[in-house]
């Protein structure tokens, strides 16, 4: 699993340089205790380093301050990891916000870090910058049309934390992938009438054998500039897939039994590897 850093949380800068420099001893001790309970990185966003420690101080200069130790800097920049989104999925299409009244002034506010951490089923980390940045679970809100619906993410930010979630991170070392339990020939092919639907329908043919497809829901637009043949990773368990070998890039979606991002991403490197 990785961390996504919560980039509200950094909205607060320190009083002083020395505060500053507390708040990263403090962060990358939260990063140490997590690799030692096999977090893989960080996540953060791509201008990380521009973040704003305190008053003209950002992690740019802390990594170029003398009185840092080396350690640190190098530990440093083996955990953090860019951008948030992983791999060959797209960005996420739905905006998602912060549901939390008493945070005083980011209420409502568009979130990158906690909506992967909530996709992906994994944490959230911030530094504790005031009491809604202290919690275990904080509140958001997704923008999925027609409706807005409300979630929650897994958070982090002390070490206390690590305690809590204990049973959850030991249950989570690996993803635990269910196979359907519909019988390959039952599963649904359902292909448009195009020119390559024969194509099409051989590779699904191939695909409903694997244990976690359940179905292939319909056909997908031509994506003749395709060079992949996963062409994205939906977090609802859906795979668009594309017959490479055709220069017409005829393509379909999977329906797999992936119940998150992180989930969906693994089937997708089995099929990958078997077809």
């Amino acid at each position: 699993m990785d961390l996504f850093f919560n980039e509200i949380s950094a909205y607060y800068p320190a009083k002083s340089k020395f505060d500053a420099q507390q708040k990263m001893s403090a962060f990358l001790e939260l990063c140490k205790k997590a690799k030692q309970e096999g977090f893989n990185s960080c996540k953060v966003v791509n201008n990380f380093e521009e973040t704003e420690l305190a008053a003209t101080y950002t992690i740019h200069n802390w990594l170029g301050d003398t009185e840092i130790n080396k350690n640190q800097k190098d530990f440093y920049f083996s955990f953090r990891n860019s951008p948030y989104e992983k791999g060959i999925e797209h960005t996420f299409d739905a905006f998602c916000y912060l549901d939390e009244p008493t945070e005083p002034n980011y209420n409502g506010s568009i979130v990158e870090g906690l909506m992967w951490a909530n996709l992906c089923d994994s944490f959230a980390l911030s530094f504790p910058v005031n009491e809604v940045w202290r919690k275990s679970l904080i509140n958001i809100e997704f923008d999925d049309k027609p409706d807005r619906r409300k979630d929650n993410v897994k958070h982090i930010s002390s070490l206390l934390h690590f305690d809590y979630y204990q049973e959850f991170i030991k249950s989570q070392k690996e993803p635990v992938l269910v196979p359907s339990d519909i019988n390959p020939s039952e599963k649904r092919i359902h292909l448009s009438d195009d020119h390559g639907k024969d194509k099409l329908y051989a590779l699904a043919k191939k695909l409903v054998n694997c244990d976690y497809v359940i179905e292939i829901p319909h056909s997908l637009p031509f994506d003749r500039h395709g060079r992949s043949f996963i062409r994205e990773i939906h977090p609802n368990g859906r795979i668009d897939v594309t017959l490479i070998e055709e220069d017409d890039g005829y393509s379909m979606m999977v329906q797999t039994t992936g119940k998150t991002l992180w989930e969906t991403q693994e089937i997708a490197k089995i099929l990958k590897e078997l077809y």
